[in-house]
């Protein structure tokens, strides 16, 4: 009873954490896609504290801490009485409820890792996570992954799989021993191929440069599987098919995770985004989603369930050096699929949609001229016009204050 009661208290502590990181996570996606570069995206989590969007009258105190959107006294503009977005709230208690998930299924007994090691893997899982959600929520809003999103969790993964070389979710490398086609082919001219059998020896002995193998492994894979079926869509459909947010997304959880989590979370979340992509194809008649969600939803699931999902998969990754091979006919199958899907939309009549390009256009240049002249007396003397038209618009004093008097 104790131990419930203990675990009990920690959850709803972490949850209360969760739910104040979120508050953060908001302020990383309203700014991030503010900037196109990596280090402005970066300075723009140290602007000056955030304001309303309708009026910019500085958001009081209290309208800073967590949760205040979910009350109607709290959650209005004092100036505009506009409504602060409940999304907010959204993504606090979604952190929060993910954070505690996440902390029960992890920080539990087991061989070999102390409570301090179960709570150091936790704290690295949670960084990934806390990131995901920033890149899920951004993509879902504009479909663009910014940098910001990924590279410092990146950067998180790749120096704690070295620092703490327990993080792990599996070892780099196994490979079966008593593969029969693999001890045939090992004989001979082959016979450098038996070095690859089992367990390399080199993992107990640096732990340390295991674990960084472990996570540039995971990067390089997670981000190379993107990478490929990306170039592949491109030259066999004519258009991008995935994003370059996705690749880096891809090898961010790479990087935490391994290169087999990785390959397993690029399969999974397609199975996932089938859920959204056929009501949205049926009823909006939308073709293109983001798939950075997705993978998101993915390397959660494979970081929660990963007991269960390594001992159906196991048996695959422990193929060796047949893997690459394995993965190049996968990217053929896949080329065929592709062109053969194609080909039958030229049978019945669906034209390949071209790429859309933005573009500025005379039109958008008339508009950005007509928004720089706010006074319509630019360039010419000043009219003597009826004063209505300005007071039924709101304008009427700011025309009298820019023009130094009149009416």
């Amino acid at each position: 009873m104790d131990h419930l009661f203990d675990l009990a208290l920690r959850l709803v502590l972490v949850f209360a954490v969760g739910v104040l990181i979120g508050r953060f996570l908001n302020l990383c996606i309203v700014r991030f896609p503010c900037d196109d570069s990596f280090v402005g995206q970066l300075k723009l989590l140290f602007r000056r504290p955030r304001a309303c969007d309708g009026c910019g009258l500085p958001r009081r105190w209290w309208q800073c801490l967590p949760l205040t959107s979910l009350f109607s006294k709290t959650a209005r503009c004092g100036g505009c009485r506009r409504r602060i977005p409940r999304r907010f709230a959204v993504v606090e208690l979604l952190t929060g409820g993910l954070l505690a998930v996440l902390y029960a299924f992890e920080v539990q007994p087991q061989v070999g890792l102390s409570e301090t090691q179960l709570h150091l893997r936790f704290l690295y899982h949670a960084v990934m996570i806390c990131a995901l959600i920033v890149a899920t929520f951004i993509d879902f809003d504009l479909k663009i992954i910014p940098d910001g999103s990924t590279l410092p969790a990146m950067a998180v993964g790749v120096l704690g799989g070295w620092l703490l070389p327990y993080v792990f979710l599996t070892e780099v490398w196994y490979q079966q021993p008593h593969l029969a086609f693999f001890e045939q082919l090992a004989q001979g001219e082959w016979s450098w191929l038996a070095a690859f059998q089992g367990r390399p020896e080199w993992i107990e002995r640096w732990p340390h440069l295991h674990g960084l193998v472990v996570s540039l492994f995971g990067l390089v894979v997670g981000g190379g599987i993107v990478w490929s079926v990306r170039i592949l869509g491109e030259r066999v459909l004519g258009r991008e098919a995935i994003g370059f947010g996705d690749v880096i997304l891809l090898a961010m959880i790479g990087s935490f995770l391994g290169w087999q989590a990785a390959a397993i979370v690029f399969f999974l979340a397609p199975l996932f985004a089938l859920i959204t992509v056929v009501p949205s194809w049926i009823f909006l008649r939308n073709r293109e989603i983001p798939f950075g969600p997705y993978l998101s939803l993915a390397a959660v699931v494979v970081v929660l369930f990963w007991q269960q999902i390594w001992a159906n998969t196991d048996q695959i990754f422990s193929l060796g050096v047949f893997l690459p091979v394995v993965g190049l006919v996968m990217l053929c199958a896949l080329a065929s699929l592709l062109g053969m899907w194609l080909g039958i939309k030229r049978l019945f009549g669906f034209e390949a949609e071209e790429e859309f390009f933005e573009e500025w256009t005379s039109g958008d240049q008339l508009s950005f001229l007509a928004s720089e002249v706010i006074d319509p007396d630019q360039g010419q003397w000043r009219r003597n016009a009826w004063p209505g038209g300005d007071a039924g618009r709101g304008r009427l004093q700011s025309r009298r204050w820019g023009g130094g008097g009149g009416w």
